[in-house]
């Protein structure tokens, strides 16, 4: 088993890197300037790392949660721009608001890419690229512990074959998310998304079962802070706008939560935009 640490250092990303692996710890991720997630062996001593002089504060991962209640026993939905109360934006003849040269994260389950809704009339998707934690089937992304990254041209091989088993949405949170933001409606034209035009970048965040309530999946924050990190780094690479859509939370903790969440400082430039749930 494993767990795993938020740490805040006060030192170069060199002499974290060298402090962390003279007390044999190994697998971590920088996740900025000033914090990392580190992931080690469930018995380990946690007075080590307040031990470390580079390091300046720590603590034990948060466990999250996801923000959407899915329900099954609705005879009937409205559009999202109805429940919204956005629909006067489509009506203004002087502004275009679809989306495009937008990328849209979405941080939750994963998705289900055979989608309709996320499939262009040219037999494309409209993802950018999955990350999906749970996989094992490439390597992780250049820098992170586990997980596969799949290209735009991999998820396109799938579709091509209909084959569902690049990446499984099992929750069903991170489909919907990703319909309501930015679904073609091909599914159904009466429940297109927020912003069609916009592509998508999806994580699949690792789950964890009966941490948080008996039953339920959750997932934990430094899986989290890493997929914001992996988000931003897309985002340069695309040279695009970027919306950073969040539909996991932790309870009781927002403060926290927001204080790691704006140590990273790529956030605060023009053309990158976090949403939250209100849960």
């Amino acid at each position: 088993m494993e767990k795993s640490y938020i740490v805040i250092y006060n030192t170069s990303v060199n002499r974290l890197e060298e402090d962390l692996k003279n007390n044999n710890i190994t697998r971590y991720i920088i996740l900025n300037n000033t914090i990392a997630s580190i992931y080690v062996d469930d018995s380990f001593d946690e007075a080590i790392l307040n031990n470390i002089d580079s390091i300046t504060w720590v603590e034990r991962s948060a466990v999250m949660s996801s923000l959407i209640e899915l329900t099954n026993n609705l005879s009937n939905g409205e559009t999202v721009r109805t429940a919204a109360g956005t629909e006067y934006i489509y009506k203004n003849p002087y502004i275009t608001p679809t989306g495009e040269g937008v990328i849209i994260v979405i941080i939750d389950s994963g998705i289900n890419y055979l989608h309709p809704d996320f499939i262009k009339s040219d037999n494309t998707t409209k993802i950018i690229s999955i990350w999906d934690q749970e996989s094992t089937l490439k390597p992780p992304p250049e820098g992170y512990l586990f997980g596969s990254e799949f290209s735009k041209d991999e998820i396109n091989e799938y579709i091509n074959r209909n084959d569902p088993s690049l990446s499984v949405d099992n929750v069903g949170t991170g489909t919907i998310a990703a319909g309501i933001a930015a679904g073609l409606g091909r599914g159904n034209s009466n429940y297109d998304g927020v912003a069609i035009d916009a592509e998508l970048v999806i994580i699949k965040l690792k789950s964890y079962k009966d941490t948080f309530v008996k039953g339920k999946i959750n997932y934990e924050e430094s899986d989290f802070l890493a997929a914001i990190k992996y988000a931003l780094e897309i985002g340069n690479r695309e040279n695009k706008r970027m919306v950073i859509n969040l539909t996991v939370g932790c309870q009781s903790r927002a403060s926290i939560e927001m204080a790691m969440i704006d140590s990273f400082y790529e956030l605060s430039r023009s053309g990158r935009i976090l949403v939250g749930g209100a849960g």
